[in-house]
């Protein structure tokens, strides 16, 4: 990692440094260069991430087909973060080992060639997430919200806008979907198949309420990325 950490006290600086210093420490991704701005007016932290990925590791967020199915995978032992009501804090209060594996499962996954596009649950939630590789591939979805796992004790419309510590939406040939699934519950996440990718540039969700659309990237985009 290379950072700039940008801090308005001393206080902050030094908590800063100290949750740098932790997330090496659980995570064993060296800190190796960066900035620090001890005298700013706000405080933040910007990470890059540089380094060489083996090839046969990659998943890619582009890829997805139609026909494929959609799996989410979630840590589910975790709790809302103190900061935000949309935060899933699954990492501050586990061992390095057991975090390792929650997030090296993906490679796992890569390697068996399970899966055909992914990504990690971010800002937009799992809805969002989704049409984020949805529009990067140029494909539809269809999801199913009584599908998507969930904790008992979060509100279900809050519980779609988290951004969790581990969480990821992956697309997967049928043939292969369940195996895939398997490999996220082995590594002890919570993974069920949530829906089907579809021809076409609309991603709908579905209950038995009824159906709509969340996102046409025929007249909309949510970053503009496209592959084709």
């Amino acid at each position: 990692m290379v950072d700039i950490a940008s801090s308005s006290s001393e206080t902050a600086c030094k908590e800063l440094m100290e949750g740098l210093a932790e997330g090496v420490r659980k995570f064993g991704v060296p800190l190796v260069g960066g900035h620090v701005h001890p005298d700013t007016d706000y405080n933040s932290i910007s990470v890059a991430i540089i380094g060489i990925v083996k090839k046969d590791c990659v998943i890619r967020s582009d890829t997805a087909r139609p026909g494929d199915l959609v799996i989410a995978a979630y840590d589910m032992d975790g709790k809302i973060g103190p900061n935000s009501p949309y935060s899933w804090d699954t990492t501050s209060f586990k061992a390095p080992a057991v975090l390792r594996k929650s997030y090296l499962v993906t490679q796992e996954i890569a390697k068996r060639k399970l899966a055909t596009a992914g990504k990690d649950i971010s800002n937009p939630g799992i809805i969002g997430t989704l049409g984020m590789l949805c529009e990067t591939s140029r494909v539809g979805a269809a999801v199913d919200l009584e599908k998507v796992p969930r904790p008992e004790n979060v509100d279900f419309e809050q519980w779609l806008k988290v951004h969790p510590g581990t969480g990821y939406v992956f697309t997967a040939d049928p043939e292969k979907a369940e195996e895939c699934r398997k490999v996220f519950e082995e590594a002890g996440l919570t993974a069920d198949i949530i829906g089907k990718i579809e021809a076409g540039l609309k991603l709908d969700m579905y209950d038995k309420t009824g159906r709509v659309t969340v996102f046409d990237f025929s007249r909309e985009s949510i970053t503009g990325i496209c592959s084709k």
